[in-house]
């Protein structure tokens, strides 16, 4: 259905005006000029089948213009639900990429809290075995290049906890290197295929004295990252460890986060 400006003149009504008055339609040949009276003035009269004919000339050019009136307003109606539609849509999926991002972060706040607390358990361990047998508690260690993907996920939280506990007292320390850390793995994530991302020369002033010099568990965790520790340098050998790495972000992001 169309505006109303598409329904001003009926049908019916042209039909009727002709039909009752055909003498109103008429030709007027020769002059026209009022001040002329020698010329005669010839009138000629519309016969009704000429009236009807005009009226049906009058109804279909009608009929066309309010057929593409209604058009136009059905293809902008139609304009209309399709934006709508895809907003919507777009909304949708903002929505669920936040929940998602916020169960992803949720899940790695909760690890790494386990892992806190079995650090502080371990360490209750580690002393009542040495008041007990007065040597230190062995514990077995896993080589970390034989490791998979979730072992190195959980190492890497349990490293996170480990510092959150340790440089509570030293904030700003702690998040000066971890924002320098998330800065080369996140090269890496980007830039995979670039060597001189995946080189970490351990002379390299902001490294050693901002890094791993005020946080020397860093080294543990670029190991679990896939990085292999040299005398000189920390590097990654062959295809990167996106996944891992990226986990390591979002470790860090909630030590970030925390007050």
């Amino acid at each position: 259905m169309g505006d109303d400006s598409c329904d001003d003149v009926s049908d019916g009504q042209s039909s009727g005006i002709f039909e009752k008055n055909p003498s109103i339609l008429t030709k007027s040949e020769g002059a026209t000029s009022e001040n002329t009276e020698s010329t005669p003035k010839i009138q000629y009269t519309l016969t009704p089948e000429e009236a009807q004919l005009k009226a049906l000339e009058l109804q279909k050019k009608l009929r066309n213009e309010r057929e593409r009136c209604e058009k136009r307003n059905e293809l902008e109606r139609e304009r209309n639900r399709m934006a709508m539609g895809q907003a919507i849509q777009q909304q949708r999926e903002l929505f669920a990429e936040q929940e998602r991002k916020r169960q992803i972060e949720e899940t790695c706040k909760m690890k790494m809290e386990w892992e806190k607390e079995k650090q502080i358990q371990l360490d209750l361990l580690k002393k009542e075995y040495k008041e007990k047998f007065g040597t230190d508690y062995i514990e077995e260690e896993d080589v970390a290049e034989e490791l998979s993907d979730n072992k190195r996920r959980q190492k890497l939280a349990s490293i996170c906890g480990r510092i959150t506990v340790k440089y509570k007292d030293s904030k700003d320390v702690l998040c000066l290197c971890i924002k320098i850390l998330k800065l080369y793995l996140s090269n890496i994530i980007k830039f995979p295929l670039e060597q001189r991302y995946k080189t970490i020369k351990k002379s390299n002033a902001t490294f050693s004295n901002k890094v791993i010099g005020p946080i020397p568990e860093i080294a543990e965790l670029l190991v679990y990252c896939g990085f292999k520790e040299t005398d000189t340098e920390f590097r990654v050998e062959g295809q990167a460890k996106i996944y891992v790495m990226s986990c390591a972000i979002t470790y860090l992001d909630i030590i970030l986060k925390q007050d």
